[in-house]
């Protein structure tokens, strides 16, 4: 259909969401990883959005498996990086994020530290009872 043809409102429309489609297959053509530029600036807005998608479930799985019991609630390092994946995910969405609150106490506090697990070991029945035949089989 011809410009001329249209509203004056409706034209003025048109040249307004060209000119934005052009800003935006420039900046996809100066931004876009080298090896998607080659397709010209409409395949390379729709590599670069694949490219986009792909990253945001990348996050998403880091996310999930940062913000599983036993990982997110270990200590407050590992509690700030789930929040901080938390944050990335919703950026990328666009939405609030939700972030999870401190536990009342870390696994980190209630597990038993190396030199704990290592002395029960060796402080058990089994140890001395082969400590105890190696003795006799070297007298």
């Amino acid at each position: 259909m011809d410009n001329e043809k249209l509203d004056p409102q409706a034209v003025e429309e048109i040249e307004r969401l060209d000119e934005q489609i052009d800003r935006l297959a420039n900046w996809f053509l100066e931004n876009a990883p080298e090896e998607i530029k080659e397709g010209g600036a409409v395949d390379c807005a729709i590599a670069f959005m694949g490219q986009l998608v792909s990253r945001v479930k990348s996050i998403e799985d880091a996310c999930k498996i940062q913000c599983s019991d036993g990982n997110w609630d270990y200590g407050p390092y590992m509690h700030g990086m789930a929040n901080g994946l938390i944050l990335a995910l919703a950026t990328m969405r666009e939405v609030d994020p939700q972030y999870l609150d401190a536990p009342a106490e870390w696994r980190e506090d209630k597990s038993p530290s190396l030199d704990e697990v290592v002395d029960e070991i060796v402080d058990s029945e089994e140890v001395d009872e082969a400590i105890d035949e190696v003795v006799d089989e070297v007298l």
